[in-house]
């Protein structure tokens, strides 16, 4: 794929043409994001909040003010280790 830093992309007509080749529709990118899976809690509450604070229109939804865990946090409607008594659910609902 050309790039920018080895020159090889001199215009913006031309990144905008390289780069519509490797994004995602919006329809797909809605469609992957229904799906994905966080494997860190600490990447989960960055997104979820920076969702949240979007959503709000907040000028830097990004931004994280602080890492505490009381403070920001997700909260499981399921138990995440349910030992056997969630017997109405299987593990990848969980």
């Amino acid at each position: 794929m050309p790039s920018v830093f080895d020159e090889e992309l001199t215009s913006a007509k031309e990144l905008s043409t390289t780069l519509r080749q490797i994004t995602p529709s919006d329809g797909q990118f809605v469609e992957a994001f229904e799906i994905a899976r966080v494997s860190k809690a600490q990447l989960a509450r960055y997104l979820l909040r920076s969702l949240e604070m979007a959503a709000k229109e907040e000028a830097e939804p990004w931004y994280m003010p602080t890492a505490d865990q009381s403070v920001v946090n997700s909260e499981h409607v399921l138990p995440q280790k349910p030992a056997g008594n969630w017997p109405g659910f299987d593990g990848e609902e969980m």
